[in-house]
């Protein structure tokens, strides 16, 4: 196989928010060996950086929880606010810079009720609409 055909390999421990480091393909084995990274880095893997990149936005991300109106107020002065969308009943913002990867903190307001996640720079005005009504509803029932 060409150097250009192989795939990028590197060295990460799941649910941590940063690689190891990056393996070295010669002659035909990836050095370090994964068995010296898991001595120094336990539950460390071997993988593609295309996988390991999908695995540290997944462990930066944070789910919908609940914050104060002053809190709100001042990240949406912090910076400009990236999309910024919304209506009579809410609104959503991002901010403009990524907290790791395309992964970046987003804030909602829902009535006068505030919230913040982290997640996918992409995620619509909709759907975080949708995940912070599923938390209201939540607790709702709880």
């Amino acid at each position: 196989m060409s150097a250009a055909a192989q795939q990028e390999m590197v060295f990460y421990v799941p649910g941590s928010l940063w690689l190891v480091d990056f393996a070295r393909l010669s002659d035909g084995q990836y050095l370090p060996s994964l068995e010296a990274m898991q001595a120094n880095f336990p539950g460390c893997e071997l993988m593609s950086y295309d996988e390991a990149s999908q695995a540290l936005n997944d462990a930066a991300k944070q789910p919908v929880t609940r914050i104060t109106r002053e809190k709100y107020d001042d990240k949406l002065c912090v910076m400009p606010p990236l999309d910024w969308r919304g209506g009579e009943s809410g609104e959503s913002f991002k901010l403009c810079e990524m907290y790791s990867g395309n992964i970046t903190d987003i804030y909602a307001r829902l009535g006068n009720e505030y919230f913040t996640l982290r997640d996918h720079v992409t995620l619509t005005h909709g759907d975080i609409m949708q995940r912070v009504k599923e938390v209201q509803e939540r607790e709702r029932q709880e």
